[in-house]
């Protein structure tokens, strides 16, 4: 009982702050917010007049994808990857939705999934995303105008390339902090652990020595 008693508020803590567990919530919430996607882009185009089937029909096949990996795939940098595309498609599909005037304001919604990728305290599922939105860039440029990068416009996709980096940047900082954080929490809870199943393993031993020592002189007595 006093053993069991000891354990668990280190288990708990254990679990509480377990970088596995942040991880494991955080492909929840991406699974989650892929499913989202489909009907938000459905109302996008609706809104902006466009063709709605595809995008949607899209973002529901990545929804899916992402559900059984999230539920069949063990948590690591290949999880990690696809949930950060699955999630970073939603922004791209939402620019094709809204294509026109509507386009860049939705296109915005890429920051907020870059932030949301910092849950994985993994600096590569944010590097992923960010890739995902420079490529939309440069296709939705080449397809907007004939010309790559006319004079008006570069100055434009340059200046967004800055904020991109320097947000980039920051999250991966952030990203990295936070893995050694919780390598170093987990490190000091499994210590805690052994030194306390130590402890205890010494003290039942110590006791189970006593009790023989005592029946032994009650032997010796009688």
């Amino acid at each position: 009982m006093i053993a069991l008693a000891s354990a668990r508020p280190a288990d708990s803590a254990h679990h509480s702050f377990s970088l596995s567990q942040l991880r494991a919530r955080a492909t929840e919430l991406f699974a989650v917010l892929a499913w989202a996607h489909v009907p938000a882009v459905a109302g996008i185009a609706l809104f902006a007049r466009t063709a709605w089937v595809g995008p949607t029909g899209i973002l529901l096949c990545i929804a899916i994808a992402a559900t059984v990996a999230a539920r069949e795939m063990k948590d690591g940098p290949a999880l990690r990857a696809i949930m950060a595309l699955a999630v970073a498609a939603g922004p791209v599909m939402f620019g094709v939705a809204a294509w026109g005037s509507w386009s860049v304001d939705v296109s915005l919604y890429f920051f907020a999934i870059f932030a949301m990728l910092i849950g994985y305290a993994d600096w590569r599922p944010i590097a992923m995303a960010v890739g995902v939105a420079a490529g939309y860039g440069v296709i939705a440029s080449v397809s907007a105008s004939d010309v790559l990068f006319p004079a008006e416009g570069m100055d434009r996709f340059v200046l967004q390339a800055i904020f991109l980096l320097a947000e980039c940047y920051v999250l991966i900082a952030i990203a990295n902090t936070l893995q050694t954080l919780f390598s170093g929490v987990d490190e000091f809870m499994d210590f805690t652990m052994k030194e306390t199943s130590a402890a205890l393993a010494g003290e039942i031993k110590e006791k189970s020595r006593l009790q023989e020592e005592l029946a032994r002189l009650k032997a010796s007595a009688a």
